[in-house]
C-alpha cells in the first residue's frame, strides 16, 4: 500500500509513439512531496495556489505556467475554485528530439501568451487524438508538444542550481524516500538523520525550507494518506490504525481529523453511504 514518493510513470512511457499524459485537475488538492525524472508541464486555467518548488514556495494564478524540472521535489496546494492541466513528457520522447530535460532547468513560473496558445493547441490535438487514434492525429500531437518543449528551451530556461543546493535536496529525497517505505513503523529524526549522513538538526531545518513541513508532520501525512487507502478498501479504524504506524487508535483519530479534516470513523461513514 505503499504510496511511493517517487512517481515512475510507467503508464506514460508504454506508449512508445505518444509518451505523453494529459489530465485536467478541477479540485481542492494537497499533494505529498514528490518527484519524478519525467518533465512536468502546468498550465493553470482558472483559481491560484501555491506550489512548494525545492526550497521555494511560489503562488500562480489563472493564465501561468508551471514547469516542474526533471528530479525536482514539489508539491502542490490548489484553492477549491482551481482548475489546471498538467502534462507529462517522457524523457524518451525528449531525448529523441535531441532535448535533455534532466540537463535544462527551466523557470519554474512564467506567464507566456506565446506559451498558453501552444498549450492549448496540445490540449487540442491531444483531445482530438483520445476520441479516436490514428497516423495523421499521433503525429499532430508529437508535433504539439514538440514545439512546446522547443518554447521552453528557447524561451524559459535558467541558470543550473548550485552544489551546495542539489546537495541538501539529495538529503532531503532520501528521507521523504525512507518514510515512504517505512511509513507503518516507528521512524524517529535521529533514525532519518543517520541514515542521510547528516545531524539531525541539519536535517529538520532543511526539511522544512524544502517542504514547507515538519519531518513528523510529513510521517504523519504519509500514514494518513495511506490510512484513507485501508479505509476505502473496507479496514475498520482500529485496523487501520495498527497498519499505518499509528501508536494508539485515539492518536490515529486525532491526527487523521487534523490533517485530512475529518474523523476515519466519519470517513468510512461517508464510503459506505454511496
Amino acid at each position: 500500500m505503499t504510496n511511493h514518493v517517487y512517481e515512475y510513470h510507467l503508464d506514460v512511457r508504454k506508449n512508445k509513439l505518444c509518451p505523453f499524459k494529459l489530465n485536467i485537475v478541477s479540485n481542492y488538492s494537497i499533494y505529498s512531496c514528490n518527484w519524478h525524472e519525467n518533465i512536468e508541464i502546468i498550465y493553470v486555467v482558472d483559481g491560484s495556489g501555491k506550489i512548494r518548488y525545492g526550497n521555494m514556495e511560489l503562488d500562480f494564478t489563472a493564465g501561468d505556467i508551471i514547469v516542474v524540472n526533471s528530479g525536482e521535489l514539489h508539491r502542490l496546494y490548489s484553492d477549491k475554485d482551481m482548475k489546471y492541466y498538467y502534462l507529462l513528457v517522457d524523457e524518451s520522447f525528449c531525448t529523441e528530439n535531441g532535448i535533455t530535460t534532466a540537463n535544462q532547468v527551466f523557470t519554474p513560473k512564467f506567464s507566456s501568451e506565446k506559451s498558453r496558445t501552444l498549450y492549448q493547441r496540445v490540449i487540442y490535438e491531444y483531445s482530438e487524438y483520445e476520441k479516436a487514434s490514428s497516423w495523421l492525429r499521433v503525429a499532430r500531437l508529437r508535433v504539439a508538444v514538440l514545439e512546446l518543449l522547443i518554447d521552453l528551451c528557447e524561451n524559459h530556461v535558467e541558470q543550473e542550481n548550485s552544489d551546495n543546493s542539489v546537495n541538501c535536496e539529495k538529503y532531503i529525497k532520501k528521507a521523504i524516500g525512507y518514510i515512504e517505505q517505512h511509513y507503518n513503523r516507528a521512524v524517529t529524526l535521529e533514525e532519518l538523520a543517520k541514515i542521510c549522513g547528516i545531524t539531525k538538526h541539519h536535517l529538520s531545518r532543511e526539511f522544512k525550507r524544502y517542504t514547507g513541513q515538519t519531518v513528523m508532520t510529513h510521517l504523519n501525512k504519509t500514514r494518513c494518506k495511506n490510512a484513507e487507502v485501508c479505509l476505502d478498501e473496507g479496514m475498520s479504524v482500529t485496523e487501520t490504525a495498527l497498519e499505518c504506524g499509528f501508536e494508539s487508535v485515539s492518536y490515529f483519530s486525532r491526527t487523521y481529523k487534523k490533517l485530512m479534516g475529518v474523523l476515519p470513523s466519519a470517513h468510512k461513514k461517508r464510503i459506505n453511504v454511496r
